[in-house]
């Protein structure tokens, strides 16, 4: 038997104004993911110019 933890339910991406915002929904506690995505956002901004955001929506 497998056992999947799935934090995130769905993900959206846009880019505006020279920033990509990636949208989660989860009703999970995100903190570990925010923190990884906010030391590579640092990186990816660095290479490609663009600020990545990471934005979470309450599931429903």
């Amino acid at each position: 038997m497998i056992l999947i933890n799935k934090k995130i339910d769905n993900i959206s991406v846009s880019l505006q104004d020279m920033q990509l915002i990636i949208t989660v929904k989860s009703n999970q506690d995100l903190t570990l993911e925010q923190w990884s995505f906010e030391h590579k956002a640092k990186f990816f901004q660095e290479v490609y110019g663009i600020q990545a955001i990471l934005k979470q929506q309450r599931s429903k």
